[in-house]
C-alpha cells in the first residue's frame, strides 16, 4: 500500500523507530489509524451528549441532590463489590 505522507511526518514516523518506541513502520501507522479511531469514537459521544441536552435528555442537580446521588452511587459500587466472590 503507498501512502503520501508529508516530509513532517514522515520524518516522526522515522524518529519514532529511531528512539526504539517502535520497531517497523507499519506499527507507527497502526497505532496512529487506532487512536484516531478512538479520537473518532470521543467525538460520536460528544454528539450523542450535544444531541441529548438539546433534547432536554438530563437531570439537573443542587448542591444537595449532587450530594445525595453521589452518595446514592457509592452505595451501589459498595453493594457490588460486597457481592464478588
Amino acid at each position: 500500500m503507498a501512502t503520501d505522507l508529508s516530509q513532517e511526518n514522515e520524518q516522526f514516523i522515522d524518529d519514532q523507530i529511531a528512539n526504539g518506541s517502535y520497531g517497523h513502520r507499519v506499527e507507527v501507522l497502526n497505532d496512529a489509524v487506532a487512536l484516531l479511531r478512538q479520537h473518532q469514537g470521543v467525538l460520536a459521544k460528544i454528539d450523542e451528549g450535544t444531541r441529548q441536552l438539546r433534547g432536554g435528555e438530563y437531570t439537573e442537580y443542587d448542591d444537595d441532590t449532587l450530594r445525595a446521588r453521589f452518595l446514592e452511587l457509592k452505595d451501589r459500587a459498595r453493594k457490588r463489590v460486597e457481592a464478588r466472590p
